[in-house]
């Protein structure tokens, strides 16, 4: 029933009014089953199979009822074929996608039933778009039915010219496809990790074979131009390039707007939020804020992407203090039905808060955000490392001398099997806390002591380079040294 309610959810008015007819003229005046559920659906009125059956048939689920929801869901999904694609999609290349792939099978299906004329045109029409946006893999097709059709008719000469493009066109789509799977390598691990490894030699041949695509085609491609942006940037951010992956922002934005088949709006959308990170790892909280705002009013609202927005515009919030403002994002997020469709995403943004709460002390509900962020920390690092670290700031605020000093000998047995994560400034950390929790909680003889570990915190290079988009949401340097000048007032 989950499904069925989610494709009914879904529909545009249009869309409803088209399905309704349907069932109706299907039903041919007499009582439709199909129509009555699918108006409980779109009423609200059943949520479960159990509710749906008893209103139509007065009896639990049955074989007779499973039949019918299953055949609405095909009526449904059929329908939705028979709407003009610019009434459903918005964006230029999506209906070009939908076009081609539609009047394909349309003029398929006429060529088999010898209404050749119509069937050609179609097929023609389908092939010119193709090459207008760059849709390889639906052209090798399109020119596949076309050779099947010409090649009994005209000969060896039509054959090698379509059997020339066919190729030609597979050749470009495996470059499609290859150059999108190096654009993912490269710009996942930057997306869902807190802390991450980096094999910089991977990571280089991944950059080389992009790099190599790319200059293959010759700027033939707009999507593979895509890929490669995304690709170099993400390169960048890995290797902490951060005003090289600037640049190549900069670069990027001409490219998606100057392009009929990229200017979408989660291209657009994405190089705004690429920016944005990239602006957060340079620490210019202020022009990543900008950034973050437009990103916001450019994807549309109730959707993911407009929650990867909101977490952007939240982090330029907590880093500029507007602790409040930060405060009322998170909330205005919750209300998002599609936060809930990711468990990662809903447990990163109570992460996030939790960091926030505590900043604005209250203490209680930061706790209570952490306890609701265990599919996050379940792997042992990154933002298990960030918990770890916002419970012994809190421990230590509190002057709770064991619970800290047991929490930092677990944390001891944890970096035994975090050897390979990128991990060297929070061993800093420990350190300094460790001291800290030996000596009392006295910051000014730590801050003597651990002077080394301090500096190499506070300026923040290399293996102990702050990520203001990382675990480490507070900065220990920063929250040290406000604790020390407290207590020497």
């Amino acid at each position: 029933m989950k499904n069925l309610i989610q494709l009914v959810e879904n529909l545009k008015k249009s869309e409803v009014r088209l399905i309704r007819s349907l069932l109706e003229v299907q039903s041919l005046n007499q009582k439709s089953h199909k129509l009555e559920l699918f108006n409980l659906i779109h009423s609200k009125m059943v949520k479960t199979n159990v509710d749906a059956s008893m209103k139509i048939y007065q009896k639990k689920p049955h074989a007779v009822y499973y039949v019918l929801k299953s055949r609405l869901k095909g009526d449904i999904i059929n329908s939705m074929l028979y709407k003009e694609v610019s009434q459903v999609f918005s964006t230029d290349y999506v209906k070009a996608k939908i076009n081609c792939r539609k009047w394909l099978m349309q003029g398929g299906m006429l060529i088999n039933r010898k209404i050749y004329g119509e069937g050609l045109r179609l097929l023609h029409r389908a092939q010119q778009l193709a090459e207008q946006f760059d849709l390889r893999g639906e052209e090798a097709l399109i020119n596949e039915t076309l050779r099947n059709y010409y090649v009994v008719r005209e000969g060896i000469d039509v054959l090698n010219h379509y059997n020339l493009m066919i190729h030609e066109n597979n050749e470009f789509y495996t470059k499609h496809i290859d150059s999108g799977n190096l654009m993912y390598l490269l710009s996942i691990p930057t997306l869902f990790k807190a802390v991450y490894s980096v094999n910089k030699r991977q990571i280089y041949r991944h950059l080389k074979r992009l790099d190599d695509i790319y200059n293959s085609t010759k700027g033939e491609s707009e999507r593979i131009a895509f890929y490669y942006h995304v690709g170099y940037i993400n390169y960048y951010i890995l290797t902490r390039q951060f005003n090289k992956a600037k640049n190549m922002c900069l670069s990027f934005f001409p490219l998606i707007k100057n392009s009929i088949s990229l200017n979408t709006i989660s291209n657009n959308g994405g190089a705004h939020l690429e920016m944005t990170s990239v602006l957060f790892r340079l620490e210019e909280f202020t022009e990543a804020m900008l950034y973050a705002n437009k990103t916001l009013q450019i994807f549309r609202e109730q959707t993911f992407n407009q929650i990867l927005a909101y977490e952007y515009c939240f982090l330029g919030n907590f880093h500029t203090k507007k602790h409040a403002a930060a405060t009322d994002i998170f909330n205005q997020v919750q209300n998002i039905p599609q936060i809930n469709s990711s468990v990662i995403r809903k447990e990163k943004s109570n992460y996030l808060a939790a960091y926030n709460y505590y900043k604005i002390g209250d203490i209680s509900k930061s706790k209570e955000l952490l306890d609701n962020c265990k599919n996050l920390t379940v792997n042992k690092s990154g933002w298990y490392l960030g918990k770890k670290l916002l419970l012994l700031i809190i421990s230590i605020q509190e002057k709770e001398a064991d619970p800290t000093l047991l929490k930092l000998e677990n944390l001891l047995k944890l970096f035994r099997t975090l050897e390979e994560e990128y991990i060297m400034r929070f061993k800093a950390i420990y350190k300094v806390v460790k001291f800290l929790g030996n000596n009392q909680f006295d910051f000014k003889l730590t801050l003597e002591k651990q002077k080394h570990y301090l500096d190499l915190l506070i300026e923040g290079k290399g293996d102990y380079l702050w990520n203001p988009l990382g675990y480490e949401m507070i900065r220990f340097d920063e929250w040290f040294m406000e604790q020390f000048e407290s207590r020497e007032r």
